[in-house]
């Protein structure tokens, strides 16, 4: 495994789709945890947005 992330690491510029996907996780990654922490705040529209997604899942 750690071969290979040092193999990535050195051509990640031949795997576009796979670095995006990385980034984005990471990026998605790092917003939930500061807000987990209290540092960052969302707006209430955006949780109430979630929050809702997530009873509807639950209903089914």
């Amino acid at each position: 495994m750690n071969a290979w992330i040092k193999s990535y690491a050195r051509e990640w510029r031949k795997h576009p789709l796979l670095t995006a996907f990385v980034c984005s996780c990471l990026i998605h990654l790092l917003i939930f945890g500061l807000w987990r922490l209290g540092v960052l705040e969302l707006p209430d529209r955006f949780l109430q947005l979630f929050i809702r997604r997530r009873a509807v899942v639950a209903e089914r």
